[in-house]
């Protein structure tokens, strides 16, 4: 099964209602796949046991992390960690097991404080009305998803694939992957955001996925369909993310330097940021006194950010971003193992905030996917973007695109509609880590006529 069709992105209407008829204690909703430090579990009536790996979680008990950390595996399919200063509790829980929508399937959740991260599991892929983390500023409902939160006084909140909804007294936001929100308080409308939440450092290196390999066996029927990779994208993984030099694929655009993208043959990866990129034939792009920003560097295989304001230097001469605009970069690993058989459908994992110039007063990332057809060495790109507040997207073919290795380039580039007379985009990308599991592309919308209106980005994507 492609792993695109496990997380499917759609809109959510989920409903926030009463509570419903919880199920008594002993149920054993879930249990503790990897524990460090002191967590404990306290039961309604006060009593408060220690939890490590292997321990179950009942209906009503508060988890708490207070120093430490824990990897929850429900009885759904759903993965959850919790970080450190967290409590969390399941209020209810139901669930059939038999891996077919069921009316009673539910589950409402708690955060009471800190922070966790999560991929649901089939409640939430099947039931979406059905499931629920509540927090006293707001309430998540989700389909099918991964997404993090962090509660104090407020709330930040982060979908990185599939869809979740954010909904208190000041009213409802929508966020899709890659997009993340904030809410003041529960009379204040949730606002979308540009920013993650910041969680706190993972386990030392190495400690929880090797915790995580010697896990168990998956329980019947989950979501992730025993994806072995799925533990560590929940609890975060033990790199800190790319570093040093090494070999791999780079897309980059920039409006005024005319940079062609493409793979480079050396990468420079420097404070978690993008430093240097070899070109072939000894000319080199570099920082500079450029600014570093929008860096997103976590999993060790693709990272994505922008060069803003200063000067960078490619070849050895100067490049004024604070007269070209920023320049924008994705970053991945190289690709052994590439399928050579069989699609793939790639959703977006991030993105960095757009620069436009001209007639275009403001433009954002709504969604964005790759599906491409290893076989055929073929693939199509879909995206959609807000700009001048208008829709501008992709034909609903996608964007053709010629899979050469692990390159990933735009064969007819004129596939948007909108508002504007014309309208064109131009891409170059490529496929990165071991068995292409991830992608990114660097993008250039040109709007009404050449140089009337520009948007440049680039996206990061996951398989």
């Amino acid at each position: 099964m492609p792993s695109g069709t496990i997380y499917q992105r759609a809109a959510l209407a989920a409903a926030i209602s009463a509570c419903f008829p919880g199920l008594a204690l002993g149920a054993g909703v879930a249990r503790v796949d990897f524990a460090v430090g002191e967590v404990t579990a306290m039961a309604p009536d006060g009593r408060t046991r220690a939890l490590a790996r292997g321990s179950e979680i009942d209906v009503g008990e508060t988890v708490a992390t207070r120093q430490g950390r824990a990897q929850l595996r429900f009885a759904d399919g759903a993965y959850m960690s919790l970080q450190p200063q967290t409590e969390f509790k399941v209020e209810e829980f139901n669930y059939s097991g038999t891996g077919k929508p069921h009316e009673s399937d539910n589950i409402v959740m708690n955060l009471l404080k800190g922070g966790l991260r999560t991929i649901t599991g089939f409640i939430g892929r099947a039931n979406r009305k059905n499931y629920r983390l509540r927090t006293d500023v707001a309430t998540i409902g989700i389909r099918g998803t991964e997404y993090s939160v962090r509660y104090t006084n407020s709330i930040e909140v982060f979908c990185a694939d599939g869809s979740i909804l954010v909904q208190n007294e000041g009213g409802t936001l929508q966020l899709n992957g890659g997009q993340g929100g904030y809410v003041a308080s529960n009379q204040t409308p949730p606002q979308q955001t540009e920013n993650r939440p910041v969680l706190p450092p993972e386990s030392p290196a190495g400690q929880e996925i090797e915790e995580q390999q010697e896990q168990p066996a998956d329980p019947d029927n989950p979501v992730q369909e025993s994806d072995a990779g799925v533990p560590a994208v929940i609890a975060g993984p033990a790199t800190s993310g790319l570093t040093g030099t090494f070999l791999g694929g780079i897309a980059r655009v920039n409006p005024a330097a005319g940079l062609a993208s493409g793979p480079s043959s050396a990468i420079t990866m420097a404070n978690g940021a993008l430093s240097s990129a070899d070109l072939g034939g000894g000319t080199v792009l570099d920082i500079g006194s450029a600014q570093a920003d929008n860096v997103t560097n976590s999993d060790g295989i693709i990272a994505w950010g922008r060069w803003a304001t200063g000067s960078a230097t490619l070849g050895g001469s100067p490049i004024d971003l604070n007269s070209s605009g920023p320049l924008h970069w994705v970053v991945g690993v190289a690709a052994p193992n590439q399928p050579t058989t069989g699609t793939a459908t790639y959703t977006m994992l991030g993105a960095t905030t757009p620069s436009f110039d001209g007639i275009v007063t403001s433009a954002s990332v709504v969604s964005s996917t790759i599906d491409v057809n290893f076989a055929s060495s073929t693939a199509a790109f879909h995206g959609a973007w807000t700009v001048n507040g208008n829709t501008l997207q992709t034909f609903s073919s996608g964007v053709p695109l010629v899979v050469s290795g692990a390159d990933l380039n735009a064969s007819n580039p004129n596939s948007l509609s909108g508002t504007f007379s014309t309208q064109q985009i131009s891409l170059d990308g490529f496929l990165a880590g071991d068995g292409a599991v991830r992608a990114g592309m660097a993008y250039h919308i040109q709007v009404n006529s050449v140089g009337s209106g520009n948007v440049y980005g680039a996206i990061a994507y996951t398989k």
